[in-house]
């Protein structure tokens, strides 16, 4: 676990460290650096030739194990009778692109020699996660552990130390969701709670696992699980869950993200060994078990007692960005995200009682909500000007009614290349500039301001000679 805790340790303050330079650090560029090894350096190998020769070598009547091929870049593989999703056990291992053919080979030859029950799968991409296991069996668990380490450990790399690790081997569960999604989404909420607490200076391996098991408190045991369910991991989850054939209903999918924190508390733990993980996870997956947490969601809270958060969210971005311009109202709204007064409703100045904004966003712990639900806020709100283009329109129109058509053409065709606001009419810099017109003109013009102008003129049944 030393190795681990080390590990643990320098990813963390890399990931301050990204924080600081990009500003916001999101779950996607978290996810990226703990599957790509650092931001995807190693994404340029494609694997579909090591996929030709497995197709080859396992595609037969004889083999116990059949092949799927290309299902979202990922070679699935799986014996007659496969493991279920539901109750597996998920066997990370991590292989450098020259090494990948031949273990791959040996490892499912010994799948299939041991008839092992199975459902695994082989990444288009060299990832750290580029090859899965899932068994239901604790001891197939065991023995494949074993025959790993030992056959192909001199050949495997490390896999993602969140996840526990056996030798080369990491162990997870996640049902059918993704462990690693879930544990890059626990580490981005870690980061930002640091930095809004002023905290950010306490990242470390410890910080952090005591960090994981507050949060499993607060949203499993302390009646906000609520909140849990408006995350965007879980709404978005369940959504792709919906719409898929291997169904889970709401509270299995609650139970699963559930399960998963206590995976990665128990993995975290320092004095934890690989039976004990691997009995923990078999002990999660008892009928009785699940049936008793599921029963305890009672508490899940309708949609009609519930205010809609996202539709409140959405009203007020649209209030603010005609009321006071996008730069503005983008300035107002992060402000109140991250205003660091603690236990004092001081952040809400930032936002307008009218239309009960403010009130609606205190019921709501709208800063959170925000957080959760939204991966990048001034993107989020731009949606909202790309949408509303017939407003922008009109403002276009009447810059060009008031500059006059040569003035407009040397104006918008230079402001279309350079973006800069400056080389417009002064009445009109700060009008665009909170409309992210520099952004949002080539949606309105498809990039020909001359054509566009001329149409307008056109199209209004102005001359030239007619305008100023």
């Amino acid at each position: 676990m030393n190795d681990r805790i080390f590990e643990i340790n320098d990813l963390l303050h890399e990931f301050v460290r990204m924080d600081k330079n990009y500003g916001y650090l999101t779950e996607e560029q978290i996810y990226n650096y703990l599957a790509y090894d650092k931001a995807g350096s190693n994404t340029s190998y494609e694997l579909k030739p090591v996929w030709d020769t497995l197709i080859k070598q396992f595609d037969k009547t004889k083999s116990n194990t059949t092949l799927n091929k290309g299902l979202e870049g990922w070679l699935t593989l799986r014996s007659k009778n496969h493991a279920d999703y539901k109750k597996s056990i998920k066997l990370y291992i991590n292989l450098p692109y020259d090494k990948l053919e031949k273990a791959s080979i040996k490892i499912f030859k010994f799948l299939d020699k041991k008839k092992i029950n199975h459902i695994s799968k082989i990444s288009n991409n060299i990832r750290n996660d580029g090859l899965i296991i899932r068994v239901n069996d604790a001891n197939e668990a065991r023995e494949i552990i074993n025959f790993v380490n030992k056959k192909i450990g001199k050949d495997a790399r490390r896999t993602n130390p969140f996840t526990f690790r056996e030798g080369i081997v990491g162990i997870g569960y996640d049902g059918n969701s993704s462990y690693n999604k879930f544990i890059s989404f626990v580490i981005s909420e870690y980061i930002k709670d640091r930095k809004d607490k002023n905290m950010i200076d306490s990242v470390s391996y410890g910080d952090f696992n005591s960090y994981v098991i507050e949060l499993y408190k607060y949203y499993f045991e302390q009646n906000h699980i609520n909140e849990f369910r408006s995350t965007y991991i879980f709404s978005d989850d369940l959504k792709r869950i919906k719409s898929s054939d291997f169904y889970f209903d709401e509270k299995e999918l609650l139970l699963n993200y559930e399960n998963m924190f206590k995976v990665l508390i128990a993995s975290l733990y320092e004095n934890n060994n690989v039976n004990d993980i691997i009995g923990y996870i078999i002990d999660l997956q008892g009928d009785n078990y699940s049936k008793e947490k599921m029963n305890s969601y009672s508490n899940i809270s309708t949609k009609e007692n519930e205010i809609d958060v996202v539709q409140v969210l959405n009203d007020y971005i649209k209030y603010a960005i005609k009321e006071y311009g996008f730069n503005q109202a983008y300035s107002q709204l992060e402000a109140f995200m991250y205003d660091t007064v603690e236990d004092v409703p001081d952040k809400y100045r930032f936002i307008t009682s009218k239309n009960n904004f403010r009130d609606s966003f205190k019921q709501t712990d709208m800063a959170n909500k925000i957080r959760y639900v939204i991966k990048d806020l001034k993107e989020y709100m731009r949606s909202f000007i790309k949408t509303d283009l017939e407003e922008l329109t009109l403002l276009l129109n009447e810059y060009i009614d008031y500059v006059g058509y040569e003035q407009a053409i040397k104006e918008l065709s230079e402001f279309q290349v350079s973006r800069e606001y400056s080389v417009l009419n002064p009445k009109y810099r700060e009008r665009f500039a909170n409309v992210d017109m520099a952004n949002n003109m080539r949606f309105i013009t498809e990039n020909n301001v001359e054509l566009y102008i001329n149409e307008y003129l056109k199209n209004q049944k102005v001359s030239i000679n007619q305008t100023k």
